[in-house]
């Protein structure tokens, strides 16, 4: 398929503001086709060589979808109703495409379950805290290694008063090695629970040292040995430690875990007989995550860092294991910045997103701008490492001047003509010498001059005339770019 097969022609002529451009109703490209907006031209008429002619229909298919979708724009610009609302209800017309949707806010849900409805009636799986929620236990079917490598993720997004490296690794290290004991037990003893509880109550851990004293294995074998490894971590090592720096360590560890302490975390994280099974999504499942932050706080960051990090962790491991579907995926959500996992060590946003394409992931975020990312993450270069995996960038009406100055990264200078046109007016004498009589002339004279200047293709002015119906689309066709001010269509939900 080539570039100009997946834009459109939808309108001749101009298209009338106040005529609403019907984008999920126009034909569809076979295989998976995302709607984006119809081109005004705008880009291409201040003279951007990759602009596009007005009224085109932009469509994203199949891996172009895969460049991963970042939306920006600020408070009220309509990113939720124009981008992300129709842009689900586009996916979740193909029973075969599962996906994982963060309502980090705790304001979308009835959203997600109106547009499955309207889709043919599809199941949305909640996870969360509620009687119409199921739970997952966090580190069901994780080694003790992944688990505590995903952990070391949540330290560094929400890890207390330290980012320091020694105590995150000895955080780390100490919660594997408890992990490693509690695999023997089975699945009552291996959750994020049980841990806490070995870690920080003396009684809890003599209760489970003694069950473990009885598992019996074989003298020699590779499972004997990793079980007195992991206990002589603890006898041997951690607790032979100064009494300061234990504290210390578990100090860092507590942030983590202390949250699921609570027994409404307890009952949906730790395991029971309703858990879902993630790997469900790759299958088709659609899973909607209901924490809102506003109430769960820190164990809620823990939680959607977790659950995220073992989607990424499935897609990864289904790159390597054929066998299993490979149909494409989603994963979105709003404000991401929120719960953005920078990390170095091991897997997080910034090793996985320049992979997601080859996962067949169609990831789609939003949040207010390149600011509240920069912030979010600390490290502007990781910021601007992370963003330039999303390919596939949306921008609303904005007054963040980073926002504006990627943009304006992204798109470069243009070359315009400056006319200047200058007038003269002068008077003069023709008298002649020995004549009384004289008389004068007039000049006058007009010279306009043409000059080539560059200036910026996008800028203030430009953004600040966006309405919640127009935003500026920077986006990559089957290799090509394709940008252009789009006219967007809203979705609302049914009051």
């Amino acid at each position: 398929m080539g570039f100009f097969d997946v834009i459109k022609k939808v309108v001749q002529g101009s298209l009338p503001k106040e005529e609403e451009p019907q984008l999920l109703n126009a034909e569809r490209p076979e295989g998976l086709a995302l709607a984006i907006g119809v081109s005004t031209g705008e880009l291409q008429m201040r003279g951007h060589a990759s602009g596009l002619d007005p009224n085109q229909l932009a469509w994203l298919v199949n891996d172009d979808c895969c460049q991963n979708i970042c939306v920006m724009g600020g408070i009220g610009a309509g990113k939720t109703t124009r981008i992300i609302n129709p842009l689900l209800s586009q996916l979740l017309h193909y029973e075969d495409v599962g996906g994982l949707i963060f309502d980090i806010k705790g304001d979308f849900g009835c959203a997600v379950d109106q547009f499955a409805q309207e889709a043919g009636d599809r199941t949305v799986y909640h996870i969360g805290v509620g009687d119409n929620c199921q739970g997952t236990n966090l580190i069901g079917g994780l080694t003790p290694q992944q688990a505590a490598g995903f952990l070391q993720s949540t330290f560094y997004l929400c890890g207390g008063a330290t980012n320091d490296s020694f105590w995150i690794q000895s955080a780390t290290a100490l919660v594997e090695n408890t992990l490693g004991l509690l695999q023997y037990l089975g699945d009552k003893y291996y959750n994020l629970e049980k841990a806490y509880q070995y870690i920080f109550f003396e009684d809890a851990r003599q209760a489970i040292d003694l069950l473990i004293s009885k598992v019996e294995l074989p003298a020699g074998s590779m499972e004997r040995r990793y079980l007195d490894n992991y206990k002589g971590y603890y006898d041997n090592v951690f607790m032979k430690m100064d009494i300061k720096m234990r504290e210390s360590i578990k100090g860092t560890l507590s942030t983590i875990l202390s949250p699921f302490q609570a027994p409404e975390l307890i009952d949906a994280f730790s395991g029971s007989a309703n858990d879902y099974n993630l790997a469900g999504i790759l299958s088709g499942d659609v899973v909607l995550v209901d924490l809102p932050l506003a109430k769960w706080t820190t164990a809620g960051k823990v939680i959607y860092t977790l659950i995220k990090l073992r989607f990424f962790a499935l897609l990864q491991e289904r790159q390597a294991e054929k066998s299993l579907p490979q149909n494409y995926v989603f994963f979105m959500c709003d404000e991401y910045q929120q719960i953005i996992s920078a990390s170095k060590h091991g897997l997080s946003d910034l090793s996985f997103w320049d992979k997601s394409r080859s996962a067949h992931c169609v990831g789609i975020i939003s949040t207010q701008s390149v600011s509240s990312f920069r912030s979010a993450i600390g490290d502007p270069n990781l910021c601007d490492t992370i963003l330039a995996n999303f390919r596939q960038k949306i921008f609303f009406k904005t007054e963040d001047a980073q926002t504006l100055e990627l943009m304006n990264k992204l798109t470069g200078r243009v070359e315009v003509t400056r006319q200047s046109v200058n007038y003269t007016n002068g008077q003069g004498s023709n008298r002649q010498p020995g004549h009384w009589f004289s008389g004068t002339n007039n000049n006058n004279s007009t010279s306009i001059n043409n000059q080539i200047v560059e200036r910026q293709l996008i800028d203030s002015n430009l953004v600040r005339q966006l309405n919640s119906d127009l935003v500026i689309g920077l986006l990559n066709v089957e290799g090509e770019s394709a940008d252009d001010v789009f006219y967007v269509t809203p979705k609302y939900v049914n009051e």
